[in-house]
């Protein structure tokens, strides 16, 4: 459950872009509501030159002989189009960080006094390609690339709107979300400044039916950012190691 696991979380965008490019008899499984929703929730993330946003996720790990336990982590991110990002990330691994500047891309972890850095591409859609290939997780990935309602269009199978529940202290609109391996729920703010802030995926096809849960709080569409967001400037006593810091790892 590492990774790529958290990559569909970014459902609701993708689904924005399967409700314009599918065909007929594919649009039909996703019902006006639901499509109104994400279409409005996600072109605000698209349209945005930047935004910050924190993300606290809880997920299941399941064990050798079927018990699951549920770990978490939390990441602080900053974007701004075209080409800048800054991921802080707290988990059970320890404090990890990311810097993209547009032409260097920095990993860094500061308890352990390293830092990795590679030249990067000029976009962000580029730059995670790369990291990707590098086995660099850049978490919910599928919100920080230009198109972030793109990447669920093609396994999208339906979608329902359940109605105004709630959540955190608050009314949020409420959508469900099938593919052939999993089961989504999305709750999105007020349409007037609507907001993804809540997303519960589960696996019933995985051993031991995992689910993971983000919640999306502290959005900011208009951050106070400088490149020096963006740009990682290694203390004293800091080392430099090969990117990506992985491939540093005793085997």
């Amino acid at each position: 459950m590492k990774g790529r696991l958290f990559v569909p979380v970014m459902l609701s965008a993708a689904v924005t872009a399967g409700c314009a490019t599918q065909d007929a008899n594919q649009a039909a499984e996703v019902d006006l509501a639901t499509a109104g929703v994400l279409i409005q929730a996600c072109s605000r993330v698209r349209e945005a030159p930047a935004f910050s946003v924190t993300i606290d996720t809880s997920y299941d790990l399941v064990r050798e002989g079927g018990p699951k336990v549920q770990l978490s982590r939390r990441d602080a991110v900053e974007l701004a189009r075209p080409n800048q990002l800054h991921v802080d990330v707290i988990d059970d691994l320890g404090e990890r960080a990311v810097y993209y500047s547009g032409q260097m891309i920095t990993e860094v972890l500061p308890e352990r006094g390293i830092y990795a850095m590679s030249a990067a591409p000029e976009t962000i859609d580029a730059m995670l390609d790369k990291a990707n290939e590098s086995g660099v997780a850049m978490p919910f990935e599928d919100l920080l690339r230009t198109r972030p309602c793109a990447a669920f269009a093609d396994v999208i199978e339906t979608g329902t709107y359940l109605g105004l529940h709630y959540v955190d202290g608050d009314w949020r609109h409420h959508m469900l979300l099938t593919t052939e391996s999993a089961n989504f729920q999305v709750w999105v703010s007020d349409l007037t400044e609507p907001t993804i802030d809540k997303v519960v995926i589960d696996y019933p096809d995985m051993k031991g039916a995992p689910q993971l849960a983000a919640r999306f709080s502290e959005w900011n569409f208009a951050p106070a950012l400088s490149d020096q967001n963006f740009r990682f400037q290694p203390g004293e006593g800091m080392q430099q190691v090969g990117f990506p810091i992985a491939s540093n790892r005793p085997q």
